[in-house]
């Protein structure tokens, strides 16, 4: 079945409430851009305990579906700039460019604030793993250096900049975060496990970096 089939299910009153939440569960199944059970420990964080309140349920299906929408309008922008660039005669997609066709690179509509919550998420799930990598000196020091970011300021200014919506670091904070990002960069393409186990906290570090100032 499809996306907007479940989606249905989930709205559908007349059927079991269990049923209805196992139909959100198959939504995450389709569209889960943090990954299947991070994506659902995000939802519940944003629209409360959907398992066992009608409210919470109907918000988490709005809410990603929100993201969803997001993420197929991109889809079409994507296709269409591709499309006048190749027109001009750049066959290559830009340097650095995200390409949104198959996994959703980021949780469209709350991008830091998702990507935040899969690094913790992730960190409670790697064990004894994570414990080898996080004593790294690199990824401590861009862990340190991101910390820094996104403490600058008042907290009230940091959770408006986890919520996607304000500036995140100063300067200061900021080259440090860079200088740390690209370390770690020059060691992860030949390190496939070190890779794997920073792909989040390397990815939340560039959201910040790009993140207005």
């Amino acid at each position: 079945m499809s996306f907007s089939a479940y989606a249905r299910h989930v709205r559908d009153p007349g059927l079991p409430f269990r049923h209805r939440v196992s139909a959100l569960r198959s939504c995450v199944q389709i569209y889960h851009p943090i990954g299947f059970h991070a994506s659902l420990g995000f939802l519940e964080e944003l629209a409360g305990a959907f398992q066992r309140d009608e409210a919470a349920l109907l918000r988490a299906l709005e809410v990603l579906s929100a993201s969803r929408a997001g993420w197929q309008a991109e889809i079409r922008r994507y296709s269409e700039r591709r499309r006048v660039e190749k027109r001009l005669g750049r066959r290559a997609p830009r340097a650095g460019e995200l390409n949104p066709n198959g996994r959703p690179p980021v949780w469209f509509g709350a991008e830091l604030r998702a990507e935040l919550y899969s690094l913790a998420y992730r960190r409670r799930e790697t064990g004894r793993e994570r414990a080898e990598v996080w004593s790294d000196p690199d990824v401590r020091e861009l862990d340190a250096a991101l910390a820094a970011c996104l403490t600058a300021g008042s907290s009230g200014a940091a959770a408006e900049a986890a919520a996607g919506g304000a500036a995140v670091g100063g300067d200061e904070q900021r080259r440090a975060l860079v200088d740390a990002l690209e370390r770690l960069q020059r060691r992860v393409g030949q390190d496939p496990d070190l890779a794997h186990f920073c792909r989040d906290l390397m990815w939340i570090a560039r959201l910040v970096v790009q993140a207005p100032v």
